[in-house]
């Protein structure tokens, strides 16, 4: 069964209940393959590939990075800049566990 999550709903973020596992979907950018994309687009550095698809140099680094998850601005602007790529070309759906006991 698949649910939002309950503090804020975000499309990145949802949480998965199965036999009474709990996991979290999250989406990982396609890094290398952004990036070899945004070369051949002649975007060179963040500061160019932010510009394409709208975003500011720092937060376009910080996805790109790994630092931050990419928010829907994102994902949009980079299929926007990118008509030729698929959602499933630039990014990726990943599965974290998720700790729901803490030892003492």
């Amino acid at each position: 069964m698949l649910r939002a999550r309950t503090k804020r709903y975000s499309v990145w973020h949802v949480r998965r209940t199965e036999r009474g596992a709990s996991a979290s979907l999250t989406i990982r950018p396609r890094t290398k393959v952004i990036e070899r994309l945004a070369a051949q687009a002649g975007w060179e550095g963040d500061a160019a590939i932010g510009r394409a698809i709208r975003m500011s140099r720092s937060a376009t680094w910080a996805v790109l990075s790994g630092r931050d998850r990419p928010s829907l601005k994102f994902i949009a602007g980079a299929l926007r800049a990118l008509p030729k790529a698929q959602f499933e070309d630039l990014f990726e759906v990943v599965e974290q566990e998720e700790v729901t006991d803490v030892p003492e």
